[in-house]
């Protein structure tokens, strides 16, 4: 059974990055035949019926995973950010590093389509502090290590690696919207 939840949430996060390559799903919007599916802050047009499924079975996953780290993150998080905008904000904020970690969590979750499977906040990081491509900020903070100390986690991708592949989705996404445009 652990198998097949396994294999169906890898076909819905591959079948979510091919609408996004195919533009039906998108990050802001392109215009007032463009709707906001509100808990994930994603966009799709009015017509497109499986972008907008799609965006719907991701707030049902958004939504369990907030339900969950409302039982199991700490405290100060709450409630887990689960917009596109809140989870970007959060990554990239400067200061705070607990914050910090939060938006990276939130975002790893958002890449990897609220799977159910995710590592626990905890756990996430603590494999995030042992990354050596995370930010140093973020490594070398005692009281970060204090709280969460570095332990590798198999299942984290290391930060260069998803940054190359953020860039060569985006790169596929210009390239058919060029397509698009010609056709």
């Amino acid at each position: 059974m652990r198998d097949l939840t396994k294999l169906c949430a890898d076909e819905f996060a591959l079948h979510v990055n091919e609408l996004f390559q195919k533009i039906r799903i998108e990050t802001y919007s392109r215009g007032s035949e463009w709707v906001e599916a509100p808990v994930v802050g994603l966009f799709h047009q009015v017509w497109d019926e499986p972008a907008a499924t799609a965006l719907k079975e991701l707030t049902r996953r958004a939504l369990a995973w907030r339900a969950r780290f409302a039982l199991e993150g700490p405290p100060w998080a709450q409630p887990l950010p689960t917009s596109w905008n809140d989870c970007c904000r959060l990554a990239h904020e400067r200061g705070d590093g607990q914050m910090q970690l939060l938006g990276q969590f939130a975002s790893s979750l958002l890449g990897d389509k609220w799977n159910p499977a995710h590592p626990s906040f905890d756990r996430f990081c603590r494999g995030l502090m042992a990354e050596p491509g995370a930010p140093a900020h973020l490594r070398n903070d005692p009281e970060l290590q204090r709280l969460y100390p570095p332990k590798r986690l198999r299942e984290l991708m290391p930060m260069n690696m998803a940054a190359a592949l953020d860039l060569t989705e985006m790169r596929l996404a210009a390239k058919a919207k060029v397509a698009n445009r010609t056709s």
